[in-house]
């Protein structure tokens, strides 16, 4: 048995959220999708759907099916 420590961090979670709202500010999109299930999200989704007033979709990525037909 091996005992393994990761404590490096990617920031993926920083950078769409930091792109998230930046894209949101500056009008770039009309709803944006994401694709996770970090729940360090979700302060920035909800600047984005309440503040901004842009829809936002979550899907979990570990979902059976995706949420479009």
């Amino acid at each position: 048995m091996v005992k393994v420590l990761d404590t490096k961090e990617k920031g993926s979670d920083v950078n769409l959220a930091t792109y998230l709202l930046f894209d949101g500010f500056r009008k770039e999109y009309e709803m944006a999708v994401i694709i996770s299930n970090d729940a360090d999200l979700v302060e920035p989704i909800r600047l984005v759907t309440k503040e901004m007033h842009l829809p936002v979709g979550i899907w979990h990525p570990h979902s059976l099916s995706p949420p479009w037909p």
